[in-house]
């Protein structure tokens, strides 16, 4: 469904351009490709947008759905955000490290009304830096050293 929600996105806010695929210059062996990167006029910047089809979205919408999505809470003063704990977060955040982006939004498509709930996800330094921290070490530690032992066995395979 991530055409159909970028198509609903980009009616109701902002130009939608896919980017292919992303690599960033201070990680050259990361990589990314974000479903979407749009550019809002109204706050003058580009936004890595991620899209999302939940099963939930087939049985409730609205107000209902966002308070059943176990990816979403709110804070007491009624701002929706997408939970830090997730694979979705990490996912974003990784996104907006790669990209050098400062911001991302979630498109939930919800498929029971063909409706797009958007959530905006700002930078997380300290997340990214940590994300980026521990997955370095496991790519040159291990990845590339197995790589490099199993060589003969990966390439006859």
């Amino acid at each position: 469904m991530e055409p159909v929600a970028k198509r609903l996105y980009h009616e109701a806010d902002g130009h939608v351009k896919y980017s292919g695929f992303v690599t960033g210059p201070s990680h050259p062996w990361f990589g990314y490709s974000p479903d979407g990167i749009s550019y809002e006029e109204r706050n003058n910047r580009f936004v890595l947008l991620e899209v999302k089809a939940l099963d939930l979205g087939k049985r409730v919408v609205g107000d209902e759905f966002c308070k059943q999505c176990k990816y979403l809470e709110f804070s007491n003063d009624g701002v929706m955000r997408l939970k830090k704990k997730n694979k979705f977060y990490g996912q974003i955040q990784f996104g907006l490290g790669i990209s050098n982006l400062p911001h991302a939004k979630l498109l939930l498509y919800v498929h029971k009304n063909r409706s797009v709930i958007t959530v905006d996800v700002p930078r997380d330094e300290e997340f990214i830096s940590s994300m980026f921290s521990v997955l370095t070490d496991v790519y040159f530690t291990h990845y590339l050293p197995f790589l490099s032992t199993h060589r003969n066995r990966l390439i006859n395979a």
